[in-house]
């Protein structure tokens, strides 16, 4: 099982089960930074800018009670940075704004956000040091979130998160690849909300090795690859695995997949895990840009399936989808998120690539056996995109005997109108069935933005955001908030 992310977007020839066993190939293929590459070619590059924005809300502390509306002015300063030599590159993006509330100055306050990457070659195309890490702001569970993020919401959570370590990776004699990485990471929960009675999830430090050693695609039907990986954090938890998977072609298009290994896994407070991992599945490779896997077997002495769809339908339109199933702590599963973050952002083209690091869901720091899927489409024209996508977590907790069921949607449409224009569009949803902690609820919210850019460096926007949480126990809360906003930023 791997602390990298849960088993989501691997490309390496292992497909869906080894993504959810090892995603050994993420960790050494190297990340890329999250941050947009920036217009200029330039080996240095700092790109700051300076915004205001006046903003009024119907329910500035997000309440379901004695609502309070307010006027808020924001200011900000943002960097983007680029670094790049024969043997480092780094990248990012970083915001801090001021949030000023006209009446309830008690809400006032500080922001930060950003997120980035590194890449020191000590020796070329064999070692290298790798980092990254990001810091997003979030609420601690899908009930209550505001309209808009901004200092002072309830049950507002800062997360911060980095990962830092080295990355081998050499051929032998033309016929085996190798590959080794060693990665300290660390997960940071902070709130400014005083009024919360929610504990956050404990801080946490995790430590991961991973090697791998395969045929590659050498072989004209056969591929061999042996993956192994051992995990641990400040809590107790501690997971092992070693898997040997071996590939068939069947036609040209089709592989047969199967697996085989050992696996071990320590839950704090629980009673260790040790199974065999069996599983057997095809795969599909219906062109150069697509791959789709279908695993089933046993993992944990129980049935386990894995999936995962990449389908590049055409140019402008990408479908991906993945189902898995692992043993893991809330804080491994936020540090795998945000690799898959990272992967996510190196893989897709800059239209479709994510602009920031972000959690979703409710927040939990016991260790639980996660089940969660995911389909996403997207679509990129010439003039407009969309992106929809779907997520469902069903957590079972190991040692309070609870579970989280919470589903996710989101849909996102932005067109241009002309090429100083642009409208935005967004919708999303989300439904916890049962919650250890929080409750059962259903939040839906909206979102409308109108940008116009004044020239190459200004741009003034206008925008309506609207949320709206209900607690489905019965007498439960309900929070709703409307915000209208407007503001300018100029680069420089």
């Amino acid at each position: 099982m791997s602390s990298e992310h849960p088993s989501r977007r691997t490309r390496h020839p292992g497909g869906a089960w080894a993504a959810l066993f090892c995603t050994t190939s993420l960790t050494l293929t190297g990340g890329v930074a999250p941050a947009a590459e920036p217009a200029d070619q330039r080996p240095f590059s700092i790109t700051p800018a300076l915004g205001v924005q006046e903003a009024y809300t119907d329910n500035a502390a997000v309440t379901a009670t004695d609502r309070r509306s307010d006027f808020i002015t924001r200011g900000l300063i943002s960097l983007d940075a680029k670094l790049a030599t024969s043997r480092f590159t780094a990248q990012g993006v970083g915001e801090a704004s001021y949030d000023a509330y006209s009446r309830l100055s008690e809400l006032n306050g500080w922001s930060v956000a950003g997120n980035g990457a590194a890449n020191l070659e000590l020796v070329r195309n064999t070692l290298a040091i790798e980092a990254e890490g990001a810091v997003t702001n979030g609420n601690v569970s899908t009930f209550g979130a505001p309209a808009t993020q901004r200092h002072g919401a309830g049950g507002r959570v800062r997360l911060s998160t980095y990962a830092v370590g080295p990355r081998l990776t050499m051929t032998r004699g033309d016929h085996v690849d190798i590959a080794a990485a060693a990665r300290f990471a660390q997960v940071l929960y902070a709130t400014d909300d005083r009024a919360s009675e929610r504990r956050l999830p404990q801080d946490d430090s995790i430590i991961q090795l991973v090697g791998s050693v395969g045929t590659g695609a050498r072989l004209p039907r056969y591929e061999l690859l042996t993956t192994g990986e051992f995990v641990k954090d400040d809590h107790g938890y501690k997971a092992a695995n070693a898997v040997q998977s071996v590939f068939v072609g069947l036609r040209p298009k089709i592989r047969l997949i199967s697996r085989l290994g050992y696996e071990r896994v320590t839950p704090p407070g629980v009673a260790r895990i040790t199974a065999p991992i069996a599983s057997a599945g095809l795969e599909f490779t219906p062109n150069a840009r697509s791959k789709i896997s279908v695993e089933g077997g046993s993992r944990y002495h129980r049935t386990a399936w894995a999936a995962e769809a990449r389908f590049q339908v055409s140019r402008i339109l990408l479908l991906t989808g993945a189902y898995s199933k692992a043993i893991q702590p809330g804080q491994v599963a936020v540090a795998r998120s945000f690799r898959e973050f990272v992967q996510r952002s190196a893989e897709l083209l800059p239209a479709n690539a994510p602009t920031g690091f972000t959690f979703d869901g409710n927040l939990y720091g016991e260790t639980s056996v996660n089940r969660s899927g995911e389909l996403r489409a997207l679509y990129t024209g010439d003039t407009d995109s969309l992106t929809a996508s779907g997520s469902w977590s069903n957590r079972t907790f190991l040692r309070s005997g609870g579970r989280d069921r919470t589903f996710i949607g989101q849909l996102d449409y932005t067109r241009r109108l002309r090429p100083d224009l642009t409208l935005s569009l967004g919708t999303h949803y989300a439904h916890t069935y049962e919650s250890l902690l929080y409750g059962a609820s259903k939040t839906r919210g909206f979102s409308g933005r109108l940008a116009y850019k004044v020239n190459s460096r200004t741009e003034f926007d206008t925008r309506f955001d609207r949320a709206q949480s209900r607690q489905l126990s019965p007498g439960g809360e309900r929070i709703t908030e409307n915000v209208v906003s407007v503001g300018v930023r100029r680069t420089f």
